[in-house]
């Protein structure tokens, strides 16, 4: 792992160097300081993008556990009784009663029963999700009713005291399926990193035959971006040359 991390800093360091090399030596004379300014801009990329890097990690990481603890607190809410899921609700937020539908997909045969049964002035009703013509039914009437789905009940209700209810029933972990990519995919994938350093070579050797234009600049840049936005891209290889 840690010598994959090196040699994927290298082969970014060396793409970005490249680049900032082509432009700085349009612009400034002298190898020195066209050396200077490239490793300049090399090292102050590197040190954004670690920024970037772990402040992305971090919120993925904390953004996947929660989604994958709010479906297994949704299906958990569908296998339990109402009596229980209205326990675990009361004890969540006793200040409210709040009805459940989890063990059904709500219709306004249900909504009509929640407004019925209830004498207080505000309705609240929790349910995985909610029909578009059952919530445009529930708007139309003159009653204060809340409808909460799933994740509003999680977000809403459960998390802010953290009473969750026991985790019993599990899912299956998903195999993971190829799927044909898409256009962004194609040209962004990490594989094709390798192809892009050549072409890129390529133009970059052949400006010392003909004179340098910023044509070339221009060429080679698009091209060893696209290298290095491919090295961003998920891909197979953990390598960035493999």
């Amino acid at each position: 792992m840690k010598v994959s991390r090196i040699s994927n800093l290298l082969a970014r360091s060396f793409l970005v160097f490249i680049i900032a090399w082509l432009w700085a030596s349009y612009y400034v004379r002298g190898v020195f300081l066209i050396a200077l300014i490239s490793i300049t801009i090399t090292v102050v990329f590197n040190y954004v993008v670690s920024l970037a890097y772990k402040k992305r990690n971090r919120i993925k990481l904390a953004t996947k556990q929660e989604r994958e603890h709010l479906h297994l607190v949704i299906l958990q809410l569908k296998f339990m009784t109402q009596a229980e899921v209205h326990a675990l609700f009361k004890k969540a937020f006793p200040k409210a009663k709040i009805k459940s539908l989890f063990h059904t997909t709500p219709t306004e045969h249900d909504i009509v029963k929640c407004v019925k049964s209830r004498k207080d002035i505000k309705v609240i009703i929790a349910a995985e999700t909610f029909p578009p013509q059952v919530s445009a039914f529930a708007r139309t009437l003159d009653v204060n009713i809340i409808l909460l789905d799933g994740e509003a009940t999680y977000t809403q209700i459960l998390a802010p005291t953290q009473t969750f209810p026991e985790i019993t029933i599990q899912t299956k972990k998903k195999t993971p399926r190829k799927t044909l990519a898409e256009i962004k995919t194609l040209i962004f994938n990490r594989t094709r990193t390798k192809s892009y350093v050549i072409t890129g070579a390529v133009i970059l050797f052949s400006s010392l035959i003909i004179r340098l234009h910023i044509y070339y600049i221009i060429i080679a840049t698009i091209v060893f971006g696209l290298a290095l936005t491919s090295y961003f891209s998920p891909g197979t290889p953990k390598n960035l040359f493999d």
